[in-house]
């Protein structure tokens, strides 16, 4: 990155833009390098001039939720994160329909929603994600999808302008959508509309109850990880009973060929569960992608299953 480049993007940021700040605090997994710039985003509009002003000064960018699903790099990344905390929630309630900052973290939007007798979100209870994540990768839990409750979404293009786009524009399919597939961060997330199903609050917290006790028996215990490391192989048809699904699930695959018996360095995987990865102590990064590559390796030769990442990759690999 041009030194002087930086320089006139701090200038511009002012003090709340800081340098040389480790990643790894504002990951899941606890892993990652220092970011050059650093940048938090409270606001909408602190999040647009952030972007704006990286493009101006043709530093790179990324935007940075929760940080769960992604791997950053040892060595950290050579330009601006910006750290997305934007958090506002508007609500009717009488139509069913919240605005939300696509900052908001999942668990805090879904029990602003309860509170207030909205039903719909409640399966994605305990994932650890913003909004804007969810939108981004089309997140899904026990049969619903972000998308099956997304009226539009307003996007910053990579020319700096505000447009409205309903859900089809973003071509969702499982687990992705056109900009995770394209790796497209030059649309950026700024916020999303949902359309709810008013419920009782009783019936609702209920299945909160019902969905958490499940995770915790799931992921009872589980240190810092970046979740589900792989998709589940895209079936060639339709399944035809849950356990054929449940034996093309990335998770059974990995457990049938030893995968929880894998460990590089202070990278091992979860005792509860093949598919996900746990910081032990103090894992670095190229062991986990080390890992990775060994589980998708192992899988493919022993089943002939080719397991595609869930997680992205972030900063500088070579």
């Amino acid at each position: 990155m041009n030194v002087e480049n930086g320089k006139k993007l701090k200038s511009l940021l002012g003090n709340g833009c800081k340098e040389y700040v480790n990643l790894k605090n504002y990951t899941s997994i606890k892993i990652g390098g220092v970011a050059d710039y650093f940048f938090e985003a409270k606001k909408i509009e602190d999040l647009i001039k952030a972007v704006m002003t990286a493009r101006e000064c043709k530093v790179p960018f990324f935007i940075l939720g929760s940080g769960s699903n992604i791997l950053i790099s040892d060595v950290g990344f050579a330009g601006l994160v910006i750290h997305n905390t934007c958090s506002n929630i508007s609500i009717t309630s009488s139509n069913g329909q919240i605005i939300a900052d696509s900052g908001v973290k999942l668990s805090s939007l879904i029990v602003k929603a309860v509170s207030v007798g909205l039903g719909g979100l409640e399966t994605f209870y305990g994932i650890p994600g913003t909004l804007g994540g969810a939108v981004y990768g089309n997140s899904g839990a026990y049969g619903a999808e972000i998308f099956d409750f997304i009226k539009n979404v307003t996007l910053l293009t990579p020319n700096n302008k505000l447009i409205n786009k309903t859900k089809e524009w973003f071509q969702s399919e499982y687990h992705s959508t056109k900009l995770k597939k394209d790796h497209d961060k030059n649309y950026i997330i700024l916020t999303v509309k949902l359309q709810l199903a008013n419920n009782k609050k009783e019936q609702l917290i209920e299945k909160i109850n019902k969905i958490k006790k499940v995770r915790d028996e799931k992921l009872g215990g589980l240190g810092p990880s970046c979740g589900s490391i792989f998709k589940n192989p895209k079936p060639g048809k339709s399944y035809l009973t849950k356990e054929e699904a449940k034996r093309n699930s990335a998770g059974y695959i990995l457990e049938n060929i030893g995968a929880k018996k894998m460990q590089i360095g202070d990278a091992g995987i979860f005792s509860r569960h093949a598919n996900i990865i746990e910081n032990k102590k103090n894992a670095k990064a190229i062991e986990v992608r080390m890992l990775i590559d060994k589980m998708r390796e192992e899988a493919y030769a022993q089943t002939g299953k080719n397991l595609e990442e869930e997680i992205e990759y972030i900063g500088q690999w070579e």
